[in-house]
């Protein structure tokens, strides 16, 4: 893919942290906007009076654009529906070359050709710290993964160590042998700088200034250089080649890209956050995108005469390990398997179904609950009481029983407009549902009785959450959340908390201390003890439509108007990585009870399930034919042991299998999986129970929603003159004999 519409050279490019944009800057005084899906440009270029780009930077939730100019201006730009806000932020007496953000967002470094770094206060559009130290032109700048300590590289020679709170040096310079520096970095665990330089490419304990090893000296400037999540690995660009390094003990294996062969002169070079993709740009006024994949293996650099670990080459021949082809898909299936084994999740669609889904096979463990008349917005579960619940745009909220498939009572009416959130304690004896009335109501789950008149709030309700020691139940309305004591079913004392946006989705923390809220530009946390927020916000910018807490509430997980979701240090108020496969914005995440898979519902029709240890994708759900609003994770070892019993269990006459012991004992995963049909019930499309098949048959039905069984292509007829209708299986039952497969013709 090449982009075109710049009028001059290119200068500087930049991937968004989702890798879906790609923004550029250019001698032309413009900054462009690229979707990288499409090549298109979904707004008009950003352009102000300072002249040429020269660096160019993203915000942490995509959201800002910061550039630096030809003039010493630092350009901020806020993008809001497809349009751009600028402020300039004036200090600098030479171009501004490299930029960089604390890792709170709080701060941001440029550093300049006037020999000093600046740090800006974001928040106040203010200067806070001048730094200088340098004797020539400063080319880079980078925080630490830790925020306390900016690092900075220059035309002088020298790598310098400040502490970013008060500019002030915090050890000696790290002197290098080859060259100016143009780029540095820190490793994910910020005990290592690399940095490259006019000739070559090394790296330094950041605490001491030693220099561990030179990677590589060259006769071409080193122009980025970038330390992949694994702490191991170091990706560099120069004009010439992208190079891949793996840091250890033994050997060295590197796997090099030449770059000569897609533009003319390259000037700048990016990767994108995943790995996938390779941006260029040069003297041709274009930028060119290509697939980081190389025809032939890593080779061993044998100019390196220092000990560093072997490469480890992927199946795809990619520039770094963790993409498969199919002939290396078995070897990671037997790893991944074993995570997903016993997993079930539910999902729900605007398609109007429920789905519940084997995660181990990826395939629906039952036939779609269907039933609601519109799109289905929301689903919890109670895997204790055996029941499912789910909100529709039709007003009403229907029971299901998780087991059979089938609805536990007629639908819950009340609300006057659609059901947009519902919940249940942890219990399982009451079910919330939120509405657009602008009321929230509390149903009985056993009965579905109205538990409480209806709490009348001001604004469309979103989201409804119970705390996990079921004392509280909290509302999203407007931009307020509101807080009952549900015993009590009054106004909880914490009052309601004010967000300065509209609340989408509300969560408590598993030991009810915390509460969490993504709202229309950012994701917020409160102290239920005192009501008093936590972190100023995890992210800001887009709206964040679901998030969730790990089960040992040390990361949450937020998904919104981008197709990526974000895992966040709850500590720190920092992301951990980026969930990126989707297609579509993420409507609906969840983690599973043991904290192991996180998942996601998102409007490209699907539900991925990715290792919440390292973010990678280990199944995608497919067979919702619309957006997936809402998923969750069930427990099925608590179904196994209730006493919620599918027919399966029951003994039927004619039927010794009915009262074997592998029959009865509980085994939810098997049993459950034989739901398709229900252990061999024929059901209807609303999941009901019409016929079952004696033992006998059972060899020759079809795995499908049919009446018709058949024994090789012998089709058996069902005479139908004969049913008998009931409430119950017993009293339909006519013994006639048929205990023996029928004999073929």
């Amino acid at each position: 893919m090449t982009l075109a519409g710049h009028e001059n050279d290119v200068s500087s490019i930049v991937y968004s942290p989702d890798g879906e944009i790609l923004a550029s800057g250019s001698k032309d005084g413009t900054v462009r906007i690229w979707e990288m899906r499409t090549g298109e440009q979904p707004m008009l270029p950003l352009r102000s009076d300072d002249g040429s780009i020269w660096s160019i930077l993203f915000s942490l939730d995509g959201s800002n654009i910061v550039s630096g100019t030809e003039s010493g201006v630092v350009c901020l730009w806020m993008l809001l529906a497809g349009q751009a806000h600028v402020r300039r932020l004036v200090g600098h007496a030479a171009a501004v070359l490299s930029l960089a953000y604390s890792p709170d967002g709080s701060l941001l470094a440029s550093a300049s050709g006037d020999t000093t770094l600046q740090l800006w206060d974001i928040e106040a559009g203010e200067l806070s710290e001048v730094i200088r130290g340098h004797s020539a032109a400063v080319n880079s700048a980078a925080f630490s993964p830790d925020g306390r300590t900016l690092a900075s590289g220059s035309d002088d020679g020298s790598i310098r160590l400040w502490h970013s709170a008060t500019g002030k040096i915090k050890c000696q310079p790290f002197r290098v042998e080859f060259g100016n520096i143009c780029c540095i970095c820190f490793s994910p665990d910020g005990k290592m700088i690399a940095a490259g330089s006019l000739r070559g490419l090394g790296l330094w304990e950041s605490a001491t200034g030693k220099e561990v090893m030179t990677l590589r000296r060259c006769a071409v400037p080193v122009q980025s250089v970038r330390f992949l999540a694994d702490g191991c690995s170091i990706v560099s660009i120069s004009s010439e080649e992208v190079r891949i390094w793996t840091l250890g003990q033994n050997a060295t294996k590197t796997s090099s890209m030449t770059l000569s062969d897609y533009t003319d002169t390259v000037r700048t070079a990016t990767i994108s956050p995943d790995g996938l993709y390779i941006a260029s740009a040069g003297d041709n006024r274009s930028i060119s995108i290509w697939n980081a994949v190389k025809d032939e293996a890593p080779q061993i650099d044998e100019s390196i005469d220092i000990e560093s670990t072997v490469l480890v080459e992927d199946e795809r021949n990619c520039l770094w390990t963790g993409h498969l082809s199919a002939a290396g898909a078995s070897e990671i299936q037997s790893s991944v398997t074993p995570l997903l084994d016993g997993v079930y999740v539910a999902s729900a669609s605007v398609d109007g179904t429920v789905r519940i889904w084997n995660a181990g096979s990826s395939k629906p463990a039952v036939l779609p609950l269907t039933g609601h008349e519109e799109a289905v917005t929301s689903v919890a579960v109670s895997s204790a009481q055996g029941i499912m619940v789910s909100g529709s745009i039709d007003c009403t909220v229907r029971v299901w029983d998780i087991y059979t498939g089938s609805a536990k009572m007629p639908p819950l009416t009340g609300h006057t407009s659609a059901v947009l959130t519902v919940a249940i304690s942890p219990d399982g004896q009451l079910i919330a549902s939120g509405s657009r009335d602008e009321t929230v109501r509390l149903w009985d789950a056993r009965t579905g009785v109205a538990a409480s008149e209806p709490w009348e709030l001001e604004d469309s309700v979103c989201a409804v959450s119970f705390s996990t020691d079921g004392r509280w139940l909290a509302a999203g309305s407007g931009n307020k959340i509101h807080i009952w004591e549900v015993e009590e079913r009054k106004p909880s004392t914490l009052g309601v908390l004010v967000s300065r946006r509209g609340v989408n989705t509300v969560a408590f923390s598993p030991n009810s201390k915390l509460i969490v809220a993504g709202c229309n530009g950012g994701t917020y946390l409160w102290d239920t003890e005192t009501g008093n927020q936590v972190h100023k916000h995890l992210q800001g910018g887009r709206a964040v439509n679901s998030l969730a807490f790990s089960p040992d509430e040390i990361h949450v997980v937020s998904g919104g108007d981008a197709a990526h979701a974000l895992v966040w240090d709850i500590s720190t108020g920092q992301p951990v990585f980026f969930l990126n496969g989707h297609k579509g914005s993420i409507q609906s995440v969840a983690y599973s009870s043991d904290g192991r898979i996180i998942g996601t519902g998102s409007e490209d029709h699907t539900v991925n399930l990715w290792d919440a240890a390292t973010g990678a994708v280990v199944a995608t759900l497919y067979q919702h034919t619309q957006p997936v609003f809402a998923i969750t994770f069930m427990s099925l070892m608590q179904l196994g042991s209730s006493q919620q019993a599918a027919p399966a269990n029951q003994a039927r006459p004619g039927d010794s299998s009915g009262s074997s012991s592998a029959d009865s004992s509980p085994n939810p995963p098997d049993r459950l999986a034989s739901v398709l049909p229900i252990d061999n019930w024929q059901v209807g499309s609303f999941g009901e129970l019409l016929m079952w098949v004696p033992a006998a048959y059972r060899q020759y039905l079809e795995p499908s929603n049919t009446y018709r069984p058949y024994q090789r292509s012998i089709r058996i007829s069902v005479d139908k003159s004969g049913w008998h209708r009931g409430e119950e299986w017993t009293s339909c039952w006519i013994d006639s004999g048929l205990h023996a497969p029928p004999r073929t013709m």
